[in-house]
């Protein structure tokens, strides 16, 4: 018995009906997976900020040479990565809470938020593993307009070992010492899971920097080194400096003292703002006109520390004009 054209109208009207359905649940679930690998991908891009100053750190470290505490406590926070500061934590949205505000006026999308929870870290002094540890911390989401706290305590059981690595980076460095947390956070979003990697490099001072003499000379104006000069003639000392920090400038008040040989108190004192940024060096001559014919020398002073010898000295003799 044939079908009637009712009976074949009806069935294209069902079939056309279900192609319509199958194409509308393929395309929100295409969204849907869309939508969710792009949340994975901001997830991956969360940022994680390390809370230590500069002057805590030295603080740590110079408990460690003091044979005090060895135990290291930190913060770290996790926030999107639009977000720069705590600053931003009013003036940013992240774009999947930009969703949820679309979400409430035009369809009924579920927003997930990435969340976090273990954190693995380890401390390094001079590129010298110290410690290392792994922390269990619970899932939390990290927040539309907020961030999300961890506080981590890193203990060292070998402490001489990390005290010897923070005097021999201090006594080569000019009291700076290079120190490197680096780790990673776990971080989830439904099923699927990532590592958020961060490094944190800061040189923290044990001790305030020093400036490095490397040379110094009597020299004429026009840069040759000298040892004789006349009464009225201008001279200067040079002086090169080095500074040995890898991340301190240095700035300093030096004092250039002359003295006359036979006499034994100075003639001159010469004051000079000295300034050498990290890892370089610079040049600065302190100017000096004689007037009464001898025997002249300097030493350098800044702060407790002084360069030149008054037993051994660097001579220039000044002579009358000819």
């Amino acid at each position: 018995m044939s079908e009637t054209p009712n009976n074949n109208s009806n069935r294209g009207e069902i079939l056309s009906a279900l192609v319509i359905l199958i194409l509308f649940i393929s395309m929100v679930s295409g969204r849907e997976i869309g939508r969710l690998y792009s949340t994975y991908d901001e997830m991956k891009g969360l940022k994680v900020f390390f809370k230590v100053t500069e002057e805590e750190m030295s603080n740590y470290l110079t408990d460690v040479l003091e044979g005090k505490d060895p135990n290291l406590n930190f913060g770290i926070s996790i926030v999107h990565p639009e977000i720069q500061n705590e600053a931003g934590l009013v003036t940013s949205t992240p774009d999947y809470a930009k969703r949820w505000f679309i979400s409430l006026t035009l369809s009924p999308i579920v927003v997930n938020q990435p969340a976090v929870s273990d954190i693995e870290v380890l401390l390094s002094v001079e590129g010298e593993v110290m410690t290392r540890g792994l922390y269990n911390f619970t899932k939390q989401n990290v927040s539309l307009f907020g961030f999300v706290d961890r506080e981590v305590i890193l203990t060292v059981d070998d402490v001489p070992r990390l005290r010897k690595a923070v005097e021999e980076a201090a006594n080569q460095y000019g009291g700076e010492v290079e120190v490197t947390i680096q780790g990673q956070s776990r971080a989830h979003l439904l099923f699927l899971e990532t590592w958020l990697p961060f490094t944190v490099t800061r040189y923290p001072l044990v001790r305030l920097p020093d400036l490095i003499i490397e040379d110094s000379e009597w020299r004429s104006l026009d840069g040759r080194p000298i040892q004789e000069a006349e009464s009225g003639q201008r001279i200067q000392v040079s002086v090169r400096y080095s500074n040995p920090t890898r991340f301190h400038s240095i700035q300093e008040n030096v004092t250039c003292i002359i003295y006359k040989q036979g006499v034994p108190e100075p003639v001159l004192e010469i004051i000079k703002k000295i300034g050498v940024a990290s890892g370089l060096e610079a040049s600065y001559s302190f100017f000096i006109t004689f007037e009464e014919p001898g025997e002249y020398t300097y030493l350098l002073n800044w702060r407790d520390l002084q360069y030149g010898s008054l037993d051994d000295p660097d001579i220039i003799t000044i002579t009358r004009p000819q």
